[in-house]
Formats: C-alpha cells, sequence, structure tokens
C-alpha cells in the first residue's frame, strides 16, 4: 500500500473517537430512556385496567 502523505495528530484521532463513543452511547442511552417510559405507560394501563375490571365485576355482583 503506498504512503499517501497524510499525517493525523494522535489528538485529532482521539477527538473522533471519543465523539463516536459519545454517538454509540447516546444512542443506548436514549434507547433505555423510550423503554423506561414504555414500561411506565404499559404499567399505568395495566393499573386503570384492573381498576376498571374490579369495578365491572362487582358492579356484576362477582366481587363480594
Amino acid at each position: 500500500m503506498r504512503n499517501m502523505g497524510f499525517r493525523l495528530a494522535a489528538g485529532s484521532v482521539k477527538t473522533a473517537l471519543e465523539q463516536l463513543a459519545d454517538l454509540f452511547m447516546d444512542g443506548r442511552k436514549s434507547q433505555r430512556a423510550d423503554s423506561e417510559v414504555e414500561k411506565d405507560a404499559l404499567y399505568e394501563e395495566i393499573g386503570r385496567l384492573k381498576v376498571e375490571l374490579d369495578w365491572l365485576k362487582k358492579k356484576v355482583g362477582l366481587l363480594d
């Protein structure tokens, strides 16, 4: 392979690698945050549905 005469400073390479690492880490954090929000919404929905089911059972006379 022929040397094209490009030179990179160690600091430039380090900065580029750090930026790439940040990009991937931010994506993971965002996915986790989205997952937590979705999970919280699902638990909230489950709670509402349980209350509604209990109310309907009581209304029909299935719960004492």
